[in-house]
This record gives C-alpha cells, sequence and structure tokens, in this order.
C-alpha cells in the first residue's frame, strides 16, 4: 500500500504528492470498437496503454460509471480521474431512454453505488455529478447541484466534487448557485473565460471538462496562463459507436457542414477522436502531444493536391483532412502540395529528395508549407533555439502488393473471454503502408474464433461481428479468441493481394 495526497489552491493550482501538476487529461467513454462496452482485462489496459504514451495523465470517464477493471488499471498507471456518475438529472436532455425516467428513485442509489465502489481507488481525485445538466440553467439548478454534491460527501468527504458544463451560471439566467456546492467547477468549451472569471470569482477553480482539439492550442495556453486551472480534458479520445457523424468535415465540392448534428447512415461512429475505433492514432492525437511535449518527432501529413485551394468546413469538434502520405497519382507531379508537421519547435526545414525546398514556423503549434509534389522523400526538420530536435520523413510507396499480419500479444487464454487483436495492413512489395487503401478484406480463423473484423472508417456498410470489411487508411483489425488450448491461427485474403496468416498460443 502507499499513500497519495491531492490538493489545490487558486494561486498554484493541483498538488500532487508535493507537486504542481497540469491535468493533460482526455475524455473517454468505455466502448472500443467492435468489442462494445464489455471489455476484457488485456483490452481495457491496451486501451489506457494508448492514452498514456500520447502523453495523457488524466482521463474524465464520461458519462458513467466505468467497469473496475478499468479503475484497477488507472491506479497501477497512476492516472488521475474524474469519476462522472451521470449526462441528465430530471429535466430531459434527448434521446427516449435517457436517464431523466428513472432520475427520481435512482440518483441516491447511483451514487451510493459509485462512490462506495470506488472511494478506495486511488487514481480518482474527484467525483463529477453530473455533464451539461438543463438545469443548469434553471433555478432548481442549485438546489439539486447542493443535494448531489451532499450525497456524494456522505460516502466519501476526502475527493473533490465538480461538474462539466458550458452553461456557466449568470445572474441574469436565475440559475445562480449551481456552481457553489463544487469544489472545482467544470468548464466545457469556456476558456476564453478562465481569466475573466478569476476576477469576477476570485476563490474558484476551474477545470476544462471539455474541449475541442481544434482549438486546444488556444485552451492549453489558457490553462497554462492561469494557475487557478487544474487542467484539461479534450473531448474525445477514442472513436466510439454514438453521435454519428459529430466530427465530420467537408470540401466546399461536397456541399459545406452547416453546424453540428448526427449524421446520416452510413454514419455510425463519432469520428472525434485522438484514436479510431481500432486503436490507431488519428493525426489530432500527434498535434496534442506535441503541446504536451516538447521535441517529439514532427510528423508529417499532407492535403491530398486534388483540394488545395479548395474551401473546408467542420462542426468545430472535427480535424483536418490530411493523411500521413506522400503518394500521390502522376497527374499531380508539379503541383502544391499542404504539408503540415505539429510541433513547438522554432523553425521546420524541409527537403524533398535531400533538397531543401522551405522553412516555416509553426502558428499555434502547426507549421505549413507549399511543396510542389514529385515521387520519392520529404522530410522535416525541427529546430529549437539553433538545435535539431527532431526529424521525420514519408516516402512515395508502390501498388499494394501484399497483406501484413500483427498480433498484439502471442498468447492468449483459452477461456473464450480473452481477446487478441491483430493488426492487418495493406502493403506494397517493400512492406509499406499504403496509407489510402480501401481494399476488402476476408478472414477465416483455425483453432479459436472470430468475433469480427473491422476497421476504423466511421462511415462505412460493413458488418460488424462478421468475418470481412474494408480496410481504412491501409490497416483493420480482426479480433479472435479461443476456447481450448493450442495455436490460433489467423487467415487474411484480399482479391490481387498476396494473403497472410498470423499464429498465437492459446493457453
Amino acid at each position: 500500500f502507499g499513500f497519495r495526497d491531492v490538493r489545490f489552491c487558486k494561486d498554484k493550482g493541483l498538488i500532487l504528492n508535493g507537486r504542481c501538476v497540469k491535468i493533460k487529461g482526455v475524455c473517454a467513454h468505455q466502448d472500443f470498437g467492435l468489442t462494445g462496452l464489455v471489455l476484457p482485462n488485456n483490452v481495457a489496459k491496451y486501451k489506457l496503454d494508448l492514452i498514456k504514451q500520447m502523453g495523457s495523465n488524466g482521463v474524465r470517464l464520461c458519462h458513467y460509471m466505468h467497469c473496475e477493471k478499468t479503475m484497477d488499471i488507472l491506479d497501477e498507471m497512476g492516472m488521475i480521474v474524474m469519476d462522472e456518475a451521470f449526462d441528465c438529472w430530471r429535466r430531459f436532455k434527448g434521446g427516449e431512454y435517457n436517464y431523466h425516467f428513472w432520475f427520481d428513485d435512482w440518483w441516491q442509489r447511483d451514487i451510493a453505488y459509485m462512490v462506495l465502489r470506488d472511494r478506495n481507488h486511488p487514481c480518482v481525485i474527484a467525483y463529477s455529478t453530473g455533464n451539461e445538466i438543463p438545469e443548469c440553467v434553471r433555478p432548481e439548478g442549485g438546489e439539486w447541484s447542493k443535494k448531489l454534491a451532499a450525497e456524494v460527501r456522505k460516502y466519501d468527504a476526502t475527493r473533490f466534487v465538480t461538474c462539466g458544463s458550458f452553461q456557466v451560471e449568470d445572474e441574469n439566467s436565475g440559475n445562480v448557485g449551481y456552481y457553489e456546492p463544487f469544489d472545482i467547477c467544470g468548464y466545457n468549451y469556456l476558456y476564453f473565460r478562465y481569466a475573466s472569471d478569476r476576477v469576477k470569482y476570485p476563490n474558484r477553480i476551474i477545470w476544462g471538462s471539455e474541449t475541442q482539439v481544434l482549438r486546444f492550442y488556444d485552451s492549453w495556453k489558457a490553462t497554462m496562463e492561469n494557475s487557478h486551472v487544474l487542467g484539461d480534458f479534450t473531448w474525445t479520445c477514442y472513436d466510439n459507436l454514438g453521435e454519428a457523424g459529430m466530427g465530420k468535415y467537408s470540401w466546399d465540392r461536397d456541399g459545406r457542414v452547416e453546424g453540428i448534428g448526427i449524421a446520416a447512415y452510413p454514419w455510425r461512429a463519432c469520428y472525434q477522436g485522438d484514436f479510431d475505433l481500432c486503436g490507431y492514432r488519428r493525426p489530432q492525437s500527434y498535434f496534442r502531444e506535441a503541446i504536451w511535449r516538447e521535441n517529439t518527432e514532427p510528423r508529417i501529413f499532407t492535403t491530398h493536391p486534388t483540394h488545395y485551394g479548395e474551401g473546408f468546413t467542420g462542426t468545430g469538434w472535427h480535424w483536418y483532412d490530411v493523411l500521413d502520405s506522400w503518394t500521390f497519382e502522376d497527374e499531380y507531379i508539379g503541383k502544391l502540395v499542404k504539408c503540415e508537421v505539429y510541433t513547438v519547435a522554432d523553425e521546420i526545414v524541409w527537403y524533398v529528395n535531400g533538397r531543401e525546398v522551405g522553412r516555416s514556423t509553426p502558428v499555434k503549434a502547426i507549421a505549413t508549407l507549399d511543396i510542389p509534389y514529385e515521387k520519392g522523400t520529404v522530410e522535416a526538420v525541427a529546430y529549437k533555439n539553433g538545435t535539431e530536435c527532431g526529424r521525420s520523413s514519408l516516402h512515395t510507396v508502390g501498388s499494394a502488393a501484399k497483406l501484413a499480419i500483427t498480433p498484439e500479444t502471442d498468447t492468449l487464454k483459452a477461456d473464450n473471454r480473452d481477446l487478441c487483436y491483430f493488426d492487418i495492413t495493406i502493403t506494397d512489395a517493400d512492406g509499406s503502408r499504403i496509407p489510402d487503401a480501401k481494399n476488402a478484406l476476408y478472414c477465416s480463423v483455425e483453432g479459436g474464433s472470430l468475433m469480427g473484423i473491422f476497421s476504423g472508417d466511421p462511415a462505412n456498410d460493413d458488418q460488424y461481428g462478421s468475418d470481412t470489411c474494408h480496410a481504412y487508411e491501409g490497416r483493420a483489425v480482426a479480433i479472435v479468441r479461443a476456447s481450448r488450448p493450442g495455436d490460433v491461427r489467423l487467415i487474411v485474403l484480399s482479391d490481387g493481394l498476396a494473403s497472410a496468416s498470423s499464429s498465437v498460443k492459446a493457453e
């Protein structure tokens, strides 16, 4: 056993075991791709490991109790956790089966279940009574926030009580008092009020309970500049099967995106995550890592030259239409390609086939340069204070030729519950990934059973749980389990490509 001490003050922020710490947080739902909400232990750890590798030290568990195994792993990893109870209280918040139907009967029991279960998990530093609650802007908001906060403290007076809300109290709206019972006031998307609210509410402690990655440079800057702001939790960590298309974008040729809203089928995923449905990192995750960590590898992303100069819109929860590719059709040779690197370095020097083609200075952690396309290699070298601090490159790949399979573990338990994830990649003859490949994939399993094969595509009509899917950005994942000991072999086929197989041991 051990001890941990968590305090905060308006002048130093969060103090963890005597050290001032800014929370570099993510918002996370429990589901993970094809496995849904029921996460086997190894999958839960795999998912959380990726979060920490990105540079995060905190997780907001949205917007309900997550499984206890998740809590155990977060303890082991030393993460900082906001444990959240509800997404709505008594008032309707959309949806035919939302919690408001049951709130009056269940809110006290559900708070008791959450706090009594989680109060011995050292990762938990705060309990949240709800997310974007409609009562926030109603006269009864203050009364109910006091009731819920008191109910939490009845079972655990050692943790902080908080919320997540973009409906900040206002003397003119009749909701004064909503924030009064909270130790930490959660601001969703309101980073621009951090400084002014410090003057207006001099004793208020804040954290960014939900922020947008598109505006992350500004929200993190505001977090670092204000000591009374403990940290930030960006929406969202993983793409999930819900709020379909909330992170979509559009080029002018396809019609401009107007506001936000649920997208029609075949959209199925939110497309807002740092990671896609399979757990592959999306470009925005490298943007946030570069801001959190100095001297990270300056990864290059490009916009396809067909869109050069074209208008682009999104919902605000989107990211730019970029890909880690330097492979375009011959018709674009000599045409300009917008290239970008996410970095807090002072300068990026760009090379094509060993020849310097330009230099760029990052603007809000993004350094861009328009480079005429030629086949070969594009390279970015980052400099800080005149010294090289990182470099990366992309090269032109050949035609799709074969498949590569990599299991995430060598063994799995033969209990029909433990799962093994197989990464599937479409490559050229030299083994380089084809970044825009969408080939149909077919798979079978010997010695075990297939849960399904799927990709990170947020909008497709592949059948989850089947033995076929289309790749997305040259990748897919197959999930396999076994009910008896022995070798478990996955075979993957695709028309026109060399097939591949890979085996693990079931014990």
